[in-house]
């Protein structure tokens, strides 16, 4: 996680997933989630994730006003929208990235290929038409995919 938020920052959000999955493993034992929170391991793996961030982002403590001003603002762009679009406006901007990413050349192969992905997943038509949008949206952001 630390090297993953020294990267991107959002990369920290990784913590929820990590400690959702370290307290569902806590209740499956039949231990409280207070007592789980309690133990050393969270806090370890905490440490050691800030510690990654800090030995490969030693500027966040060496000049902390400078990343404090980096990271605000990164933290205005997410509230506004990726790249300043309005989150209702998304898929349009984002067809208009396909497009000029694309072309009419390529653009044809990408829908089939988005098609038949979702007709391979099978289960209901909204699932299916939702991780298309996945696909699409992973592969316009240079991000890799979801599969």
């Amino acid at each position: 996680m630390g090297l993953a938020a020294s990267c991107k920052y959002t990369g920290a959000l990784l913590a929820v997933p990590f400690l959702l999955a370290y307290l569902l493993q806590a209740h499956r034992r039949g231990t409280s989630p207070l007592r789980a929170l309690a133990g050393p391991q969270p806090w370890a793996a905490g440490g050691a994730a800030l510690g990654g961030f800090l030995l490969t982002s030693p500027y966040c403590l060496l000049d902390a006003g400078t990343f404090w001003q980096h990271f605000s603002y990164e933290r205005f762009h997410m509230a506004r929208g990726h790249f300043g679009i309005d989150p209702a406006a998304a898929p349009v901007a984002y067809a208009r990235e396909l497009w000029a990413g694309f072309g009419i050349s390529l653009m044809p192969f990408l829908l089939l290929g988005v098609g038949v992905r979702a007709a391979r997943l099978g289960g209901p038509p909204a699932f299916r038409a939702g991780h298309a949008r996945i696909v699409v949206a992973g592969r316009v952001g240079g991000a890799p995919s979801v599969r």
